[in-house]
């Protein structure tokens, strides 16, 4: 099962994707300067590898929704 929907952050509309995998769920929210993820996201690899594209990204583990994600401390 996917969701995705608009939501309201400082002014501004993101996207927020969720996706239910087995034993996991996956947690995006995007907008078009760079996204924040759950722990599935390799931060390391867009910070050193694909530094060029200019990506702002960051992660957050241990969150289980996207009220979570966005509520929880996040790491680069």
């Amino acid at each position: 099962m996917m969701r995705v929907e608009p939501i309201l952050l400082e002014g501004h509309t993101a996207i927020a994707i969720e996706v239910k995998l087995p034993k996991t769920t996956l947690l995006v929210v995007t907008t078009d300067k760079g996204y924040i993820m759950c722990g599935a996201l390799d931060v390391a690899l867009l910070n050193e590898r694909l530094r060029d594209r200019n990506i702002v990204a960051a992660r957050a583990t241990g969150v289980r929704t996207i009220e979570e994600l966005l509520e929880a401390p996040l790491s680069r």
